[in-house]
């Protein structure tokens, strides 16, 4: 496995977390919860 797989960063967010992201704020409820999550300090 690649030492550098999952340290792909856009800005300081890790890819991984892009994607999280984008899967909350396709989600019925997502964008509440992602701007919950922001307000807490994701």
């Amino acid at each position: 496995m690649d030492a550098g797989a999952g340290q792909v960063h856009v800005g300081e967010v890790p890819a991984a977390d892009v994607d999280l992201v984008g899967a909350l704020l396709r989600s019925p409820n997502g964008r509440q919860k992602y701007l919950e999550l922001a307000r807490t300090g994701l």
